[in-house]
């Protein structure tokens, strides 16, 4: 018996088949896998830079503040005012009253300074304070003034940096040059939203800032925490920051529906850790549009078959409807 033939209409459709699918199928493999790929680490890193300028943002200008802190101590102004006080020549309030002066030239009129406060070594309470956005006295005693006692105590003059009670506090112990003797504590409260103002991030609201090994961190997020997976995922990179040492990196950490990002950044006087979360179906919404687009293209590109014309009609006898 002969084998039947194949016809050239089933041959030209094969063809056309294969010249359709082959392309498309290539296509597809590109969008959906190399270009994906690409794209995941295309964000991936540009989520770690980001987070990671945040960090050396808001570090630069905290090391502004340092130096406005630090800068008495260079000029000697005030250890030469503690030396008059020590030696009889003024009283305490005489002293108290030139320093308050000084306080209010150097930091009243600074925009990043919210509030500050002056101790003098060997006393309970503080000499002067000044709190320019309504952060009251009575406040600021209960808050951070238990804070300031410790570290007034340490004989160290580093500046340290906390977080307390939603705002951050410099605070620094002051010594004479001569014989190193401890004449004062200075505190300075830096403004919040002023620092995290501007951030790189398209949700500034979900920075977190902490220092240290200390969990209390800067938001300008509203409210109290929610719970759930995003603060499970904060906490985790909180953690994994803290297993990171001395080592100055961006972490990256995946939950469930959440992404986040954790930089454990290094300076000379503080460590910083900056936390940033948010929806994977956010950081992904890019490749989700990409793809609900090539399904549409695609199914634009199938060919469907021609209506069935009858004889007739070919013949000139009817006309199609």
């Amino acid at each position: 018996m002969k084998k039947p033939m194949i016809s050239l209409r089933k041959i030209l459709l094969f063809v056309f088949a294969l010249a359709w699918l082959v392309p498309i199928i290539f296509f597809s493999w590109f969008i959906f896998h190399d270009y994906q790929k690409a794209y995941l680490e295309k964000t991936d890193a540009l989520m770690r830079n980001s987070v990671e300028v945040t960090a050396a943002l808001i570090s630069t200008d905290i090391d502004e503040a340092i130096s406005k802190m630090q800068r008495p101590s260079y000029e000697g102004e005030w250890e030469s005012d503690y030396r008059r006080y020590r030696t009889g020549f003024t009283s305490r309030n005489e002293y108290l009253t030139t320093i308050r002066a000084s306080l209010i030239s150097k930091y009243y009129m600074d925009d990043q300074v919210a509030r500050y406060a002056f101790y003098l070594a060997g006393e309970e309470l503080p000499g002067c304070y000044t709190g320019k956005n309504g952060y009251a006295s009575e406040r600021f005693m209960e808050q951070v003034h238990p804070l300031v006692r410790r570290v007034a105590e340490k004989d160290s003059n580093y500046v340290e940096v906390h977080v307390v009670d939603d705002q951050i506090y410099l605070i620094r112990n002051l010594y004479t040059a001569k014989n190193y003797e401890k004449y004062a504590t200075l505190v300075l409260g830096l403004d919040v939203p002023l620092l995290l103002r501007e951030l790189p991030v398209d949700n500034p609201g979900a920075v977190r800032v902490a220092f240290g090994d200390s969990a209390a961190y800067l938001t300008l997020a509203e409210g109290e925490s929610t719970g759930g997976e995003p603060e499970a995922v904060y906490e985790k990179l909180f953690e994994l920051a803290q297993e990171s040492g001395n080592v100055t990196q961006v972490i990256r950490h995946e939950g469930k529906s959440y992404v986040g990002y954790v930089c454990n950044f290094h300076c000379d006087n503080y460590r910083i850790v900056v936390s940033y979360a948010l929806p994977e179906k956010s950081l992904n919404a890019g490749i989700d549009r990409l793809n609900i687009t090539l399904l549409v293209v695609l199914c634009c590109m199938i060919p469907f078959p021609a209506p069935a014309v009858s004889a007739e009609v070919h013949r000139g006898r009817l006309t199609p409807a």
